[in-house]
């Protein structure tokens, strides 16, 4: 049986009333951001990361998003000690903005890239992570395979 944090890293990229309806969570939190602007705030669009807290770890998915100065108060909110952070570039982060944002903003363990490798635009490779991360582990996902944390 594969165990719920495990799924959860597994599906990540599954809807979220999916992998809500999945398993039970301690904590499953979207999480959402907004922007100002001269007529005030405005929602940054469907967008958004989850916050998902089982068997003892807290795991930040930052879904399809870029560099958010939200992260600061979601890592000192709910101190995630794993991190599913989007890092392709050209749509998301690329791995040097994953890397700032791990490094910034949270104190991960573990930090797993996500949306890249899938087509050319993207990046091919977590090793600029992986090198920008000392005393991080970063696990570089494979298809159809979970992690064990």
């Amino acid at each position: 049986m594969v165990k719920p944090l495990a799924l959860a890293i597994f599906t990540a990229f599954a809807s979220a009333q999916a992998l809500a309806a999945a398993t039970h969570f301690d904590d499953f939190t979207p999480l959402s951001s907004s922007f100002g602007t001269p007529e005030g705030p405005r929602c940054g669009g469907s967008e958004c990361g989850f916050m998902i807290a089982a068997e003892g770890h807290t795991l930040y998915h930052s879904g399809d998003t870029d560099i958010l100065a939200d992260m600061e108060w979601f890592a000192d909110y709910y101190k995630p000690d794993i991190g599913i952070l989007s890092a392709g570039g050209h749509f998301t982060m690329d791995m040097a903005k994953a890397a700032y944002a791990a490094k910034r903003f949270f104190d991960f363990r573990i930090v797993i890239p996500g949306h890249y490798r899938t087509f050319p635009v993207l990046e091919q490779s977590a090793e600029a992570l992986a090198l920008a991360l000392p005393g991080v582990k970063v696990i570089e996902p494979q298809v159809m395979q979970p992690i064990e944390v």
